[in-house]
C-alpha cells in the first residue's frame, strides 16, 4: 500500500508540473508545431519582407501560435491537434482511427481556409506569405522567443506557418481614438469594416467565426481581419458580424449607432 501511494503521489505530481509548465508557456512546445507533412513544391518564397528581426509571443488561436516583431506576425500551425499520442496504437482501435481522421480532416479546413485567404481576401487579412507543406528552396531560419522569454531557431523550410502585417486590437484602437475625439476618424473606421465585411460576402466568403474583439484589428488606421482560421465558401450575413459592435457602441459612443446603421443600409 505504501508502494502504491507513494506511485499515487509521483503521478500526481507529475501531472501538476506539467499543467504548471503548459500554463507558463501558454501549451507552446517546438514539439507542437512539428509535423510529418510531406515535402510540396508548389510554395512561393517570400519576398520582400523582412524576416531577420527577433519573433516574440502573443499568443494562441484555435489553430495557431502567433509571434510578432514590431510590424510583422508569424503564426505557426498547431500539428499536434491533428494526430494523438497514441495514434501507433490506432490500427487496433477504430474509434481512434476515427479521432485521428477527424482531426486530420479539420487540418485540412484550416489549410483550405488560409488558402481561401490567401487567394481572396489578402488585402482584408494584411496576408503577406502562406507556407503549408514542407519545402527546401526557402533557406532561412529565423529566431522566435516563446512565453518565458527561450529563444529557438526555426527552420522555415520544415514548418506550415503564415505571415501577416502586425495590426492593432480593433476595439481599444475604437476606444483610443474616441477618448481622444477623433469622432472622424471612428466613423471611417466604421465605414471601412462594413466595406470590408461587404466586400468578403460578395466574395462568397463566410466566415464562422467573426469576433470583432479577438479576430478584428487595425493596419495604419484600416480595419483588417487577422484570424483566417474559419473562412469557407458560402454567403454570410453582415449583420450577424455588427450586432457585437452595435452593443459596443451603446455603452462607449451611442451616437455612433446611427452611422453604422447608415453604412449598413
Amino acid at each position: 500500500m505504501g508502494i502504491l501511494k507513494k506511485l499515487f503521489a509521483f503521478c500526481l505530481g507529475f501531472l501538476m508540473l506539467h499543467r504548471f509548465c503548459m500554463t507558463q508557456t501558454d501549451g507552446f512546445t517546438m514539439l507542437r508545431i512539428q509535423s510529418d507533412l510531406p515535402m510540396a513544391s508548389n510554395w512561393d518564397k517570400p519576398t520582400d519582407i523582412d524576416l531577420n528581426q527577433p519573433f516574440y509571443y502573443i499568443g494562441s488561436g484555435a489553430q495557431t501560435f502567433a509571434f510578432a516583431s514590431d510590424d510583422l506576425v508569424i503564426k505557426f500551425y498547431r500539428h499536434h491537434r491533428s494526430g494523438h499520442a497514441l495514434s501507433f496504437f490506432a490500427p487496433l482501435f477504430p474509434r481512434l482511427q476515427q479521432t485521428i481522421a477527424k482531426r486530420q480532416a479539420k487540418r485540412q479546413k484550416d489549410f483550405a481556409s488560409f488558402k481561401l485567404a490567401y487567394g481572396q481576401l489578402r488585402h482584408e487579412t494584411g496576408l503577406l506569405f502562406i507556407h503549408l507543406g514542407k519545402t527546401s528552396h526557402l533557406n532561412k531560419k529565423i529566431t522566435i522567443y516563446d512565453k518565458l522569454g527561450i529563444a529557438h531557431e526555426i527552420d522555415l523550410d520544415q514548418m506550415e506557418f503564415l505571415i501577416q502585417k502586425r495590426a492593432t486590437p480593433f476595439y481599444s484602437t475604437l476606444e483610443q481614438w474616441i477618448d481622444s475625439g477623433q469622432w472622424d476618424k471612428t466613423k471611417q473606421g466604421i465605414h471601412e469594416l462594413v466595406v470590408l465585411l461587404k466586400s468578403r460576402c460578395k466574395k462568397g466568403i463566410f466566415d464562422k467565426d467573426p469576433d470583432l474583439k479577438t479576430n478584428f484589428g487595425f493596419l495604419d488606421g484600416h480595419p483588417i481581419q487577422i484570424d483566417v482560421g474559419r473562412f469557407k465558401e458560402g454567403p454570410d450575413d453582415i449583420m450577424r458580424v455588427t450586432d457585437t459592435l452595435r452593443k459596443w457602441l451603446e455603452v462607449k459612443a451611442p451616437q455612433l449607432i446611427v452611422d453604422l446603421d447608415q453604412e449598413l443600409n
